[in-house]
């Protein structure tokens, strides 16, 4: 599935990736991250900041130094690097978000703790998110809260 998204045009000319380390069955992202860093992208991934329930953005050079295992089991950026402010994650362009379950409108659900629930919201209304996904996991319509955010376009294989 990553194969699919590194053929978009639109990553092809984003410069600002934003993506996720994989737990549990998630689509693995290790090609989409080595890739974006062999070709020059600035990568962005999240870490857990447990006490408030949110996710920090944190640019990340080197996949093998920059990363510990954090909150949940889930290797993240190490507290070393600094997270992004609200500025630079505006100017990401192109952001691959996890889920559980995707419906063909884009809606999610992920794991139950919010933690991307509550991040959408930062990223600019420019910024393409899209969805990865098994064909297991796309299914017709999900259940919506009213906070929920669709994400634009779903990948699935």
């Amino acid at each position: 599935m990553m194969q699919l998204v590194m053929a978009d045009e639109e990553y092809s000319s984003c410069s600002r990736v934003l993506a996720y380390m994989p737990i549990r069955n998630e689509v693995s992202t290790e090609d989409l991250l080595s890739h974006a860093l062999g070709s020059g992208k600035a990568l962005y991934l999240p870490r857990v900041v447990r006490d408030s329930r949110e996710l920090e953005i944190v640019r990340v050079f080197d996949l093998s130094r920059d990363l510990v295992k954090g909150a949940f089991g889930i290797l993240e950026p190490g507290l070393a690097l600094e997270p992004a402010d609200q500025r630079e994650i505006e100017r990401i362009e192109l952001a691959v978000i996890p889920g559980v379950a995707f419906d063909r409108e884009g809606y999610r659900i992920g794991y139950g703790a919010g933690y991307f629930d509550r991040f959408l919201p930062r990223l600019s209304g420019e910024c393409l998110t899209i969805g990865v996904c098994f064909k297991e996991q796309l299914v017709e319509r999900l259940p919506r809260d009213p906070w929920d955010i669709r994400v634009k376009r779903v990948v699935s294989g």
